[in-house]
């Protein structure tokens, strides 16, 4: 038992550093590598790495749908896992769109941010 509460938390924390790693990759990669490879991307001026963390009830979205599609308590296998996993993502990604929007507060975040 202790060994599946374990199994749980571990799976819950790696699965918030993931989503946190990659808002940090596509920061990085909108910041330092789309510039110079893009020369319009040089004019855009990018909030801070600072505000994913301000608002980092966003990835408690995705950790909320993982589990209500019971990602954390049932083992699939792994093409019904990664079909779980797509629609999973993007149901998250749209009820962050949709509170985001509700919110008003797309003046903080434009949409390229989001959809990027």
């Amino acid at each position: 038992m202790r060994k599946k509460i374990l199994a749980f938390f571990l799976l819950l924390l790696s699965d918030i550093a993931v989503i946190f790693l990659s808002f940090f990759i596509a920061y990085f990669i909108r910041s330092n590598i789309l510039p110079p490879l893009i020369p319009e991307y040089r004019e855009i001026n990018l909030l801070p790495f600072s505000i994913f963390f301000e608002n980092g009830c966003f990835s408690l979205v995705w950790v909320l749908v993982f589990a209500y599609e019971k990602l954390y308590i049932k083992r699939y296998p792994f093409w019904e896992e990664t079909k779980i996993l797509l629609k999973s993502t993007t149901l998250s990604s749209l009820f962050i769109i949709i509170i985001i929007f509700l919110t008003r507060s797309e003046e903080q975040f434009s949409r390229t941010v989001i959809i990027s």
